[in-house]
């Protein structure tokens, strides 16, 4: 969580990437894990999804 937020300079983006974590992250896992068949690979997928947007935002 703290490289996340390390990546975003906006304390209005932090809470709005925050929300998007907490809200979404198991899902996004479940549908990995429909795709990938494997917990790590899985959860690394759903990290550099996170990654991405935290750099986006």
């Amino acid at each position: 969580m703290i490289l996340f937020m390390a990546l975003i300079d906006e304390p209005t983006d932090k809470e709005k990437f925050l929300d998007l974590y907490v809200n979404y992250k198991y899902l996004m896992i479940k549908i990995a894990m429909e795709y990938l068949h494997d917990r790590g690979k899985a959860e690394d997928a759903v990290q550099e999804a996170f990654i991405s947007i935290a750099k986006n935002m």
